[in-house]
Formats: C-alpha cells, sequence, structure tokens
C-alpha cells in the first residue's frame, strides 16, 4: 500500500469486531474503531508497540521488549533475573541465589 491509505474495515452490528489499519511510509497502525487510543503500531525498522490512552505501554526491540508501567504475572525475568512472584514483609531485602533466581529474606 502506497504511505498515507488507510484500510478500514466495520459493521453496523454491535458484537462485530471493528478495527482499521493505517500505513504511513513503511509503518502500520492497527486500530480499534470503539476505541482509537489503544492501538498496536508497526515500525519500519520491526519494533511493535502497543498503545493504551495514546501512551505506549508495550515495545519490542532487538533486545527484547520495553514496558511501561506494571507487569501483571506470576513469574518477570528481567535481564536473567527472575523476580520473586510476591511481595515480601515489611523490613526484608531480596538476595540472589548467585544464579539469577530473586527471593526475599531478612527479618
Amino acid at each position: 500500500q502506497a504511505a498515507n491509505t488507510k484500510i478500514s474495515v466495520k459493521r453496523t452490528d454491535a458484537t462485530a469486531f471493528e478495527w482499521g489499519m493505517w500505513v504511513e511510509s513503511g509503518a502500520g497502525r492497527i486500530y480499534n474503531f470503539t476505541d482509537s487510543a489503544s492501538f498496536m503500531h508497526f515500525a519500519k525498522g520491526g519494533a511493535v508497540t502497543f498503545y493504551y490512552n495514546n501512551a505506549g505501554k508495550f515495545r519490542t526491540a532487538v533486545g527484547g521488549v520495553n514496558v511501561t508501567g506494571n507487569m501483571d504475572a506470576d513469574t518477570v525475568t528481567i535481564n536473567d533475573y527472575t523476580l520473586p512472584a510476591a511481595d515480601g514483609t515489611n523490613g526484608q531485602w531480596i538476595i540472589t541465589n548467585g544464579s539469577g533466581t530473586l527471593s526475599w529474606a531478612g527479618p
């Protein structure tokens, strides 16, 4: 598709999935008509960014992903360190087992 081309699909049925795609100079965007502030953007260099309320929340990169905001998951691994699944108690600190697993320790 040529740059600045819109491709849209929309039904009037209330239960229909409504979406559109915007092609812009080698990049693209997929969005929902009912919530245009939340969409996916596909950059020319390969990065994909997920937006919520027009703010980038999750972006793919050569070395992995970048996240803005909170991550909700049972297990989170960042730079080869696995974070504890639950919050520690008052006064505890995080320790490592030397193999990348972090856990709570302390009083």
